[in-house]
């Protein structure tokens, strides 16, 4: 279930990301691209750095830092109000999405070695979570249809009413950071499995 409240998250602030630098904070193309590369930016060299916090702290203790910290940093998004402040989001952000990029994967392993059952059904396994983190694409276009109607927003207008724009800062900030709580919520619980049974660990 964090599995999949991550990836909701990450899918929803690509997608959500385009209305806001476009009604909230609006960004030239080129100042939206240098937002989007620097998360990607600091993700790829940090990476290394969250495979090494990994080993020290255990995977579990590594994705609840990475969680919170993704957390704390998309209410920033809650009061950017300019491109600079934007793109500077994006720094943080990019430490945040390098540790899941890198430690979704391991978890699951992890959850995979404990369920052995003497049976090669690692593929199944990877098959049915690739499914859950799928159903993820129909949520988030039901979450953002939810709150364009409640919104008021119209595709029509160049300039979207006030509480259309706070409804893109909700949909960018306050909504992903409360699925991420939740998602925090069961990374903790998981790493209580962990530490009473090993081999006890349940998706």
């Amino acid at each position: 279930m964090a599995s999949f409240l991550i990836q909701l998250v990450t899918t929803m602030l690509t997608t959500v990301s385009s209305f806001y630098t476009k009604y909230v904070v609006p960004m030239s193309p080129v100042d939206t691209s240098v937002f989007m590369g620097s998360i990607f930016l600091v993700a790829i060299p940090i990476s290394f750095a969250w495979a090494k916090v990994a080993l020290k702290l255990g995977s579990g203790r590594s994705m609840m830092a990475a969680t919170a910290l993704c957390t704390l940093t998309l209410l920033l998004f809650l009061i950017d109000h300019s491109a600079v402040m934007v793109i500077a989001t994006g720094v943080p952000l990019g430490f945040s999405i390098s540790g899941f990029l890198v430690l979704l994967n391991v978890l699951l392993a992890e959850v995979i070695d404990a369920l052995t059952t003497g049976k090669r059904r690692e593929g199944m396994y990877l098959g049915m979570n690739g499914f859950i983190v799928r159903i993820g694409l129909s949520v988030q276009y039901a979450i953002m249809a939810g709150c364009f109607a409640l919104s008021g927003y119209n595709a029509n207008v160049e300039t979207q009413a006030p509480r259309t724009v706070e409804g893109f800062r909700v949909l960018e900030g306050a909504l992903p950071a409360l699925l991420l709580v939740i998602a925090l919520l069961f990374l903790n619980a998981y790493q209580g499995q962990v530490k009473a049974d090993p081999k006890d660990v349940r998706v």
